[in-house]
């Protein structure tokens, strides 16, 4: 079969005068593999960076979406997820559900085909339990003997926001982690989600499951905090953790657990009615 091919240039002026052109082509046959199969040689180094070696790139084991929350009752706020297979074989992933406090509620299989993508409303996953204000909560455990990609991202529909990112992986799990925050007011501000692998401070005796620092952009230390809990993923305003009166900061947290490795930390930035902006905290171990 002869391939299609469709082409656009444009022209690019570069420093000191200089001209580039920028040539795009449609094709309506594959390339990648084929582009890979014809590398006779290692690529070599330089450019903007050295060779490194990727996060977050196609692995089988375990994946996490650390925490969701769910509306039950009225069909509006959701976690939402979706799997891809980048093995060439059929396969399935197991998803484990659990409740905030670890205790596991739902199992769902999803079974792919070779580069298929899976993507799930947990509004519409049954047998989540409910809390008093309506919300599911909790986190999730992906199981897979193929490599998959996978990416979640939490809509509110109260406020036209949605955040979002990567899945996370075991290897993503960290003791130590740094995050930036904002504070303002009752205008929105940043919020900590946590999945913690086993917490510790279930009694008065034990040790606290969480710690942090308080500290001005300046670098200036303000205070401290320490969080007791037993569940396995809660979600956490910055208005409960730092003293009022400062607007911008930097928390430095510790996470202990149980288990090695200790937890994840997820960031979440809201101006209400302006903007929303989600990501990881900064993994420091």
């Amino acid at each position: 079969m002869k391939s299609l091919i469709l082409c656009a240039a444009a022209t690019i002026l570069l420093p000191a005068g200089a001209i580039a052109t920028v040539i795009v082509e449609s094709h309506d046959q594959p390339l990648v593999a084929s582009t890979l199969e014809g590398r006779d040689r290692p690529l070599e180094r330089g450019g903007l960076v050295a060779p490194v070696t990727k996060a977050n790139g196609p692995a089988n084991g375990l994946w996490f979406v650390p925490y969701f929350e769910v509306d039950r009752v009225v069909d509006g706020d959701s976690t939402y997820f979706a799997i891809r297979s980048e093995s060439l074989l059929p396969s399935s992933v197991v998803a484990e559900f659990f409740d905030v406090n670890f205790e596991l509620e739902v199992t769902e299989t999803y079974d792919l085909e070779p580069r298929q993508v899976k993507s799930v409303a947990l509004k519409h996953v049954p047998g989540l339990p409910v809390d008093g204000d309506g919300y599911a909560r909790g986190l999730i455990r992906f199981s897979s003997l193929i490599p998959i990609t996978m990416d979640v991202f939490q809509l509110e529909t109260r406020n036209s926001f949605a955040v979002g990112g990567p899945g996370f992986v075991e290897a993503d799990m960290c003791t130590r982690w740094h995050a930036r925050f904002l504070r303002f007011d009752t205008a929105g501000g940043t919020t900590l989600s946590m999945m913690i692998n086993g917490p510790r401070g279930v009694l008065l005796s034990d040790p606290a499951t969480v710690v942090g620092d308080v500290y001005t952009e300046g670098g200036d230390f303000v205070g401290s905090f320490s969080i007791r809990t037993d569940e396995w993923a809660l979600q956490l305003p910055v208005h409960d953790l730092v003293p009022s009166g400062l607007d911008f900061g930097v928390v430095e947290i510790v996470i202990n657990s149980v288990f090695l490795p200790s937890g994840i930390v997820e960031v979440q930035h809201r101006a209400l009615g302006r903007f929303s902006v989600g990501h990881a905290a900064m993994c420091m171990d």
